[in-house]
């Protein structure tokens, strides 16, 4: 037994199908009652010898129904209350918005994120494709540098060996 959902973000809910051990009771003596006035019609037809009288077959009919109502009604009752308290949830007492319009508009705020997401992922593709174009300018750049000194360094030490020649 719960009582009404709370009006915060977490809705506990406890659903209960239990049926109380009085409802039992008087499932087990109404269908006591049922068997009970049964075989005492039948033994008194089989005594007299006519049929069985008619009152006392609708008299179990009614016990028996009464045994299961005792069964019956409170499932019921339970299944009622479950249902009010997900009608609860569903309606978002806490806002004007029911349940399932909230969910359309995260599901459409989860779509325009995806494509968002989208275009800045293929925006970083295509700036790590120019990152690694302009790296690679760089590294030729250096190596062209690199070449261009090793070459005045030989040629500055080929003059100097030159000049030592030189008398």
């Amino acid at each position: 037994m719960t009582g009404p959902a709370p009006t915060g973000g977490a809705h506990q809910t406890q659903h209960s199908s239990k049926i109380g051990w009085g409802w039992w009771l008087a499932a087990i003596l109404g269908t006591a009652v049922a068997v009970a006035v049964v075989t005492v019609a039948l033994i008194a037809s089989l005594r007299s010898g006519r049929e069985i009288d008619p009152n006392q077959v609708m008299l179990a009919l009614i016990a028996l129904l009464g045994s299961l109502g005792a069964v019956i009604i409170p499932k019921l009752n339970a299944v009622g209350k479950n249902t009010s308290q997900t009608a609860e949830h569903v309606v978002n007492s806490h806002s004007s918005t029911i349940l399932r319009d909230d969910i359309d508009e995260i599901k459409r705020i989860v779509k325009a994120t995806d494509s968002r997401l989208y275009g800045v992922e293929q925006t970083q593709n295509f700036q790590a494709r120019d990152i690694l174009g302009i790296r690679e300018e760089i590294g030729q750049i250096r190596r062209s540098e690199r070449d261009q000194w090793d070459a005045i360094e030989t040629t500055a030490s080929k003059r100097r060996q030159n000049k030592g020649d030189i008398p």
